[in-house]
């Protein structure tokens, strides 16, 4: 039966599979022909003993999925807090145009963006707002500039509630 399955099994075959079985990803009926052969084949063992290949003996590394995701996660909260950097200055400097009014589209996206990056802690952003518009009035001397900080403060903490709300009904159940 041995001479039947070498006359089948060829030597080109038995190599073929050779690099498979050091990797470590044959099957393992290649495996099994693969050193069924070699008991015979003189050659081919001596492929098989002396295949050096880099990846035989060095294990695979396998990339490190926690750092990848923190990786990513590190990158989505600055891109994330310079679009709502951008917002808050931008609709600070709209204060006294025409655009005016669009601030209570701005802000609240300002706090719900805040709400996303850095959950309850994103109230803080309100307290932000309020500082950079009170630092605009103050360098263009301008006393009203504090009420309008308070209520930029006000639609930042709308859309934080707004984003804390959304979160909470459509959250998943945690069992």
């Amino acid at each position: 039966m041995d001479e039947f399955q070498n006359e089948i099994i060829t030597c080109e075959v038995v190599r073929d599979l050779i690099p498979l079985v050091c990797d470590g990803v044959a099957s393992p009926d290649s495996e099994r022909l693969v050193s069924m052969h070699t008991e015979h084949c003189q050659e081919c063992r001596q492929m098989l003993e002396s295949s050096d290949m880099p990846h035989k003996s060095a294990e695979i590394q396998q990339p490190d999925d926690k750092k990848i995701l923190a990786y990513i996660r590190r990158r989505y909260i600055v891109f994330v807090c310079l679009i709502m950097m951008l917002g808050a200055m931008s609709g600070v400097l709209f204060t006294g145009t025409e655009f005016i009014f669009q601030n209570f589209l701005i802000m609240p996206i300002v706090g719900a963006l805040s709400y996303i990056c850095f959950k309850s802690k994103g109230a803080a952003m309100a307290v932000i707002v309020f500082i950079i518009t009170a630092l605009r009035g103050f360098l263009e001397c301008e006393s009203g500039m504090a009420w309008f900080g308070v209520i930029y403060g006000l639609l930042v903490l709308v859309g934080v509630a707004i984003a804390a709300l959304l979160k909470f009904a459509f959250g998943k159940n945690k069992k």
